[in-house]
């Protein structure tokens, strides 16, 4: 079944797993890993027919591949886990924990807690890798790192599972902080539109009632390639961060395509809904001509104020 969340999961892993192959991340490569006798003609062990149609996004990986390349670059599989915690609707909060297991442990104090991976090399004690409390979303977008935008992600969809307004602002603010970051990642730029697609659709609903509003999108471009800017002077991403309003719809006022030098996958990328029409019917049936239309409202003018 082919959706936008798993085309996009299908996208992102396969170009982080391209990240772990050389030579030069070349699909050869990546065939060859998998069976010493294969070769890119043969497709013996990884078919480069079907590796080429995950790259082009027509097609989403299965199971099995995924639980392949995990067993030969271990810390790929997760990356999928996107397309779980992007499905629209309904959303269990079990769902959102099972799909990141590997990023949980049991706290000291109960419940469950976060563990990210330390960095290759690193001995000791602080191989163990990084923890953080379980709802502290602000410590998780502070790290920046895609794992913990999925952490962000986790919280985002138990809190709307259970319709906490509050939570949801929170998590959503944090989120919405953190995503130039991510998007400026090389692997995940190339998707930005799908990836702000995605978040839209499954932000919609009352239960997102109390996802923050009114993003400034000139900003979000120049935070996406101007991540170390000082924190001082970062500007203003939203507009909005208290009270209820709408629900978070990327599609209302982004620009489609976000970045000029990225092409949005428009097989799944929607185009940007032209502004909402403000014309009467009568006018568009007119034409909207701006003469006519001011020569109405003086006749309007002057039967207002005619003597009778």
């Amino acid at each position: 079944m082919r959706t936008a969340a798993r085309i996009l999961a299908t996208r992102l892993w396969y170009r982080h797993v391209m990240l772990h192959v050389t030579p030069e991340s070349s699909v050869k490569a990546l065939i060859s890993r998998f069976d010493r006798f294969s070769t890119v003609h043969l497709g013996v062990g990884l078919d480069p027919r079907l590796v080429g149609r995950w790259a082009r996004g027509e097609g989403s990986v299965g199971g099995g591949h995924i639980r392949r390349v995990e067993s030969e670059f271990p810390g790929t599989a997760i990356v999928y886990s996107i397309a779980t915690l992007l499905r629209p609707g309904a959303f269990r909060s079990r769902h959102a924990t099972q799909s990141v297991a590997s990023l949980t442990e049991p706290a000291a104090s109960g419940g469950l807690g976060w563990v990210f991976p330390a960095p290759a090399g690193t001995a000791g004690k602080a191989s163990r890798g990084s923890t953080v409390t379980w709802d502290d979303s602000a410590s998780l977008a502070s790290r920046g790192d895609f794992l913990s935008f999925l952490a962000v992600l986790v919280l985002l969809r138990q809190a709307a599972s259970v319709g906490s307004f509050g939570e949801v602002q929170r998590h959503a603010t944090n989120l919405i902080e953190m995503l130039p970051g991510i998007i400026s990642l090389g692997w995940v730029r190339p998707d930005v539109d799908l990836l702000l697609q995605c978040l839209g659709d499954m932000m919609r609903g009352p239960k997102w009632l109390g996802v923050p509003r009114g993003i400034d999108w000139e900003a979000f471009r120049y935070l996406i390639d101007s991540c170390d800017v000082i924190a001082g002077e970062r500007p203003v991403l939203i507009a909005q961060k208290e009270g209820l309003g709408v629900p978070w719809d990327f599609a209302s006022g982004r620009p489609v395509p976000l970045l000029p030098d990225v092409a949005p996958l428009w097989s799944y990328v929607r185009p940007a809904k032209p502004p909402p029409e403000t014309r009467s019917p009568r006018q568009l049936s007119l034409g909207g001509v701006p003469w006519l239309d001011e020569g109405r409202r003086t006749l309007r003018a002057r039967r207002k104020t005619a003597p009778r």
